[in-house]
């Protein structure tokens, strides 16, 4: 049945002058807003309050946002650190209360807002982040006529069977009955008395704040409980749909009166100088998961490698991608009534990690000098391991392959050698190998060769009889050049910290005869805006910039992203503004691709160092 009533959740965190000096709540450190992700329910994403009690080894939350839930997220508003990882580690499952916990909030102090020992007076107040605000806002509340009353009271029949449903909070538990707005996102959030203390944690109320009919549990009742003791109840409560009961807010907003703060990647048409190998041009596209933006990497060879799909042989100089840096497409539009002057931007970084992904790249012998061998170049950051090659050469008979060899793994640069497998197949790769020319002479409208054995024997033979000896030692093959079919399979590591069985295919053409043909010209060199570590967790990246906004005007700048390999990357861009006022954006995972073949030649480069200056975008 579709409830057109629901219970609301909230969190919020700025100061409004609405109460006297007395009563007026102050900008907590204490009160975070609290992000959570991959839960078992609908919403798959959620925000809302919490807040950190004397007493208390934990983040105080309303169990409902975050019951099951395996990415949970506690964010301040000022300078304090970020919460990852976080977990439930104590419920009172009747009141809907959690506490989160995490190895590192264990070895902290139990610190935070005080809890009042007396019996709440009427006006009250809360701290919160409503409808997704990632900046604190307060608001204003006061008891009803006899404050403690059971839930059922408070519940129209339209809502009721939905809530007894869930046990969680228990229709018959004692709340605090409060009159004002609490909505969206304050779910969890402190309810304080007049000296600031803790008097409940808010739970809900009906139509999103709209009738001022709210509730919070008090907070004398609560009787906390370790997961084991009812691990059996939470799992029940963690499955059933949350968006019955509750409405949500997934995504932060900015409201009238505030910048509106919209972050994108930079989608780059093709620029590419060397357009005659456009599936290795490196670009980033954008796409949006509700309050989330994902950049990542649009590269067709990394499709063709992760389908599966047949490798074909390259042939480059100094790298087999080229292409854009990824980079913030950031636009300011100012609401405000005067102009504003930006002049700081902080990516908070929530996690960084490595990708280790098998970039594996099959190298033409262009040159004619790797004889019998395939080259196989891994780009990614990660070994293939275990790897089998399963293969063919061009014009043998029968289904299936006929060649097969094992390797432990494949990292950085290997050479296979296939010369066995030429050998069984009928090529004389010892008399080809003794053909390799040591010297060629030109005159007299002749051509002459002179060879060099390995025990250093000397032989001038004219070039119709090298032509002669080398197709007698070709066997079976009809040229010095023969394809190769195949496929590789092989574990290959992931980001989320698995292994997975892969298979790609492989086509290739193999010299057997080396001609010792010309090398390759030097690397190129890079610069970039903003570095962001290849591993770690919990840190800030600066980037000074420059910028005003005048009233009712946008603003847009970029801002260049580098990295030291291929990582993944979840953070927020928060900018300062007028004063160290600040807007930040929704959740942005950032996957970077950088091949390792380019990184070894940066060792070479000239160093250039992080800058936060105007200018046009760099390519690498």
């Amino acid at each position: 049945m579709k409830m057109n009533i629901r219970i609301f959740i909230s969190l919020v965190l700025i100061l409004i002058s609405t109460f006297n000096a007395e009563a007026s709540p102050v900008l907590s450190s204490h009160v975070y807003q609290v992000l959570a992700a991959e839960c078992p329910a609908k919403p798959r994403e959620r925000a809302q309050t919490g807040f950190r009690a004397e007493g208390i080894q934990g983040i105080v939350t309303a169990l409902h946002g975050v019951a099951g839930c395996k990415a949970i997220s506690a964010i301040p508003s000022d300078e304090g650190p970020v919460f990852t990882n976080l977990r439930v580690i104590q419920t009172d499952v009747e009141r809907d209360v959690a506490i989160l916990g995490s190895d590192i909030i264990s070895r902290e102090p139990a610190i935070g807002l005080p809890i009042s020992k007396k019996v709440p007076s009427k006006d009250l107040s809360t701290i919160g982040h409503p409808k997704g605000l990632s900046m604190q806002l307060a608001s204003q509340l006061r008891l009803r006529p006899q404050p403690r009353r059971p839930l059922r009271e408070l519940l129209p029949p339209q809502l009721f069977s939905a809530v007894n449903e869930r046990k969680s909070p228990d229709v018959d538990v004692h709340v605090l009955s409060l009159e004002g707005s609490l909505t969206s996102g304050h779910s969890g959030a402190p309810i304080l008395d007049t000296t600031g203390s803790v008097v409940g944690v808010a739970n809900g109320g009906l139509d999103d704040g709209g009738t001022e009919i709210t509730w919070a549990a008090p907070w004398q009742d609560l009787r906390l409980k370790k997961i084991a003791e009812v691990e059996e109840a939470l799992i029940r409560v963690a499955a059933l749909p949350a968006n019955l009961v509750f409405s949500y807010t997934a995504e932060p907003m900015s409201m009238p009166g505030e910048l509106e703060l919209i972050v994108s990647g930079v989608e780059a048409e093709s620029r590419s100088w060397w357009g005659r190998t456009p599936d290795r041009e490196i670009k980033y596209r954008t796409s949006r998961d509700g309050g989330e933006v994902r950049i990542h990497p649009d590269v067709p060879y990394l499709k063709t490698l992760a389908s599966g799909d047949t490798l074909s042989e390259l042939s480059y100089n100094w790298t087999a991608f080229r292409g854009e840096l990824p980079a913030l497409d950031v636009k300011v539009v100012n609401n405000t009534e005067k102009t504003s002057f930006l002049y700081r931007a902080v990516l908070e970084v929530v996690e960084s990690r490595p990708d280790p992904w098998p970039v594996l790249l099959v190298i033409a012998d262009a040159y004619r000098s790797n004889a019998g061998h395939l080259l196989i170049k891994n780009d990614g950051w990660g070994a293939a391991s275990n790897v089998e090659f399963r293969l063919r050469f061009q014009g043998e008979d029968g289904d299936g392959w006929t060649h097969s060899m094992r390797l432990k793994e494949l990292d950085g640069s290997t050479n296979l050698d296939l010369r066995p497998m030429l050998k069984a197949a009928g090529a004389d790769m010892d008399a080809l190998e003794q053909l390799r020319p040591g010297r060629s002479t030109y005159g007299g409208g002749y051509e002459s060769h002179t060879l060099y054995s390995k025990d250093g024997r000397k032989e001038t033979i004219s070039g119709k009889e090298l032509k002669r000896r080398i197709k007698n030692a070709l066997g079976p093959f009809d040229s010095t050049i023969v394809l190769v079919t195949g496929e590789l399979e092989y574990d290959a590591p992931t980001a989320s910290g698995q292994t997975v069985r892969h298979t790609v295919g492989v086509k290739a053409h193999i010299s057997l005869y080396n001609q010792n043909l010309a090398g390759v010209p030097a690397p190129p060199t890079w610069e970039y805006n903003a570095w962001l570590r290849t591993e770690g967790s919990d840190y800030n990246v600066e980037v000074p910039i420059s910028h005003y906004v005048k009233t009712g005007e946008v603003d847009r700048f970029i801002i260049n992203i580098g990295m030291a390999q291929s990582a993944h990357h979840q953070f927020r861009l928060r900018l300062y503004y007028n004063n160290d006022k600040s807007v930040v954006s929704g959740p942005i995972l950032l996957e970077g691709f950088l091949p390792r073949t380019y990184v070894k030649y940066l060792s070479e480069a000239t160093e250039t160092k992080v800058s936060g200056k105007r200018g046009g975008r760099k390519k690498y």
